[in-house]
């Protein structure tokens, strides 16, 4: 399939989850004004992919923040339905009948009483039910939502992204609430982009730790080559007594995702040596070595243990952490213990190429 075809088909595609998504918002007015005995518009916006922390910036006050289970394909991801406090405030209190001047008071004062939280709660509901339903009937996976959690985010601000949204991106759409022909104000509804088969993108973090950079792959090359030497290098895991020279090392506690790194890494023409988290780092660790690769299950106290084995070791060797899931106070650990880079794992080829275009850059621009 060429690109051209390709990018029909994710155009395609993407038409078809805005249409669901605005076959689900016809629906989920015509239920919650059912109950509320009133009119309830929703003006939807495009779609977009987002990065969060960067996406975060543009939203506003007080926040009230649905989580919404998200089952399908064989996982369960998280989507995400954020309104401003005021929302929830009328959307809630109409619900359990509060005369308009009282809602009016307490959007004004930005309280956010018991009984509002627990009637908002019942509306989130209705949103989880109709986009199931909708989702259900179009969609070529059958995709749940259920709601998990309500809370309030006192200020959307970047300390407390990690708090919310997990290392990856999303795909958005935004939309404006009337209540009676009143703007009563607007929605943000974060998607993860995977579950919806929009994308093959990854987000990470710079050096100092923010989630903010959107790479998207390329399928068309997505296969690294083999290298011009027919005879490439293999894995070789580490022993006291082999030859220890390798250009990269992948020390792991996940042999799986590192050997499915390290084959392509070979087929670029580098050559790799496995290392557990308990083999001696040291000893293998030279001036020959090129980049390091801590591949982990997950971030954890071992895997940084191992970190600062090779941070301390007195070359200077750039470190890439990689493991599948990362958040804001995670990153900046990994980086406290040495890692110039994060990676999300599995990582396909176009990831880890771009990992090593940008840190081997690193290391041959430092001076000797």
């Amino acid at each position: 399939m060429n690109r051209a075809q390709r990018k029909h088909d994710t155009d395609q595609h993407r038409e078809l989850v805005d249409d669901i998504l605005k076959k689900a918002a016809v629906q989920i007015c015509e239920e919650i004004s059912a109950l509320l005995s009133g009119s309830l518009q929703i003006t939807l916006g495009d779609g977009l992919h987002v990065a969060t922390d960067e996406y975060i910036g543009k939203i506003h006050g007080k926040q009230i923040v649905a989580r919404l289970s998200l089952t399908g394909n064989g996982e369960e991801q998280d989507a995400l339905f954020l309104v401003p406090l005021k929302t929830a405030v009328y959307l809630g209190g109409a619900l359990i009948m509060m005369p308009m001047t009282a809602l009016d008071e307490m959007a004004g004062a930005e309280t956010y009483d018991e009984d509002v939280e627990d009637a908002y709660s019942e509306i989130v509901e209705i949103i989880s039910a109709g986009f199931s339903a909708v989702f259900a009937q179009h969609y070529p996976d059958r995709l749940e939502f259920a709601k998990t959690a309500v809370d309030l985010m006192p200020s959307p601000e970047i300390n407390q992204v990690d708090e919310i949204f997990s290392c990856q991106t999303y795909y958005c759409i935004d939309g404006q609430l009337q209540y009676n022909d009143r703007d009563i104000g607007e929605f943000h509804f974060f998607l993860p982009a995977r579950a919806v088969g929009l994308t093959a993108d990854r987000s990470f973090g710079d050096r100092q730790g923010v989630a903010g950079q959107h790479f998207v792959q390329d399928p068309e090359h997505d296969t690294v080559p083999a290298a011009a030497n027919e005879t490439a290098p293999v894995l070789t895991p580490w022993s006291d007594t082999a030859d220890k020279s390798a250009d990269i090392l992948l020390v792991t506690d996940d042999a799986q995702a590192a050997e499915h790194m390290a084959a392509v890494l070979i087929k670029m023409g580098f050559s790799c040596r496995l290392l557990s988290f308990k083999d001696p780092i040291n000893s293998v660790l030279s001036e020959e070595v090129r980049l390091v690769f801590l591949v982990m299950r997950e971030p954890s106290e071992q895997a940084f243990g191992a970190a600062i084995k090779i941070s301390t070791a007195g070359l200077s060797i750039p470190m890439v952490a990689a493991a599948p899931l990362w958040t804001r106070s995670l990153v900046l650990k990994a980086v406290k213990y040495g890692a110039c880079d994060i990676l999300i794992t599995p990582a396909s080829a176009a990831d880890i190429r771009e990992t090593l275009s940008v840190n081997l850059v690193k290391k041959l621009s430092e001076p000797a």
